[in-house]
Formats: structure tokens, C-alpha cells, sequence
């Protein structure tokens, strides 16, 4: 969130495998949790001037994310922003973009 509100995204969507990362933003804030300055950034980026909506996929649905997780960091950097997508992520690309009919591509 904090890197679309930089490049002045005005409409996001945010897709996530996790129904209780999902329902943690959407419910009030339970203050003993240990994320909660995470949950708390994330809805003051929400009341922001602009639409942010969150929705639910299943893992199968995300296969890129599914293969970034799971490949070996080559930066212990916490954000890595590609230009281009990389190539072992090609094929994985067509397939999500079947499962996530929402985009318009």
C-alpha cells in the first residue's frame, strides 16, 4: 500500500490467500495482537484519498506470489520492485490473470 499511495494509485486492489489477514483490517483492531501497528498502518492508508479494496483468493489463484515466496531472497532488502517481470514468472502470469477476472488486462 505504501508504494501504490507513492506512485499515486488511486484505486488498488489487494489480493490475499489469508482470510484472517483479511478480516484483521476489516474488524476492530484487537490491541494485545502482534501486528498491530501493521493493522493499524494499513487501515490509515485505507481512510486515505482513495479506494482500497481488499479481496480473497485462493493460494492456486496467486501463483506468483506462491513462486516469489518460495525463491531463494537474492537481497535481504524487505521490498524489491521490479521493472519488468521476471521470467521464471511468465507462465504463472497467464495463469493468474485467468483466475483474477476482476483485472482488466
Amino acid at each position: 500500500l505504501n508504494l501504490a499511495w507513492e506512485l499515486h494509485y488511486k484505486d488498488v486492489v489487494c489480493v490475499s490467500d489469508s482470510l484472517h489477514a483479511l478480516q484483521l483490517i476489516k474488524q476492530p483492531t484487537i490491541i494485545s495482537h502482534a501486528f498491530v501497528t501493521l493493522i493499524e498502518s494499513i487501515k490509515d492508508f485505507v481512510k486515505e484519498d482513495w479506494k482500497v479494496e481488499f479481496m480473497p483468493t485462493l493460494r492456486e489463484g496467486n501463483k506468483c506470489a506462491d513462486i516469489l515466496a518460495k525463491k531463494e531472497p537474492i537481497t535481504n532488502r524487505h521490498l524489491i520492485v521490479f521493472e519488468e517481470p521476471p521470467s521464471i514468472l511468465m507462465d504463472a502470469l497467464w495463469n493468474d490473470r485467468d483466475h483474477m477476472s476482476f483485472l482488466r488486462i
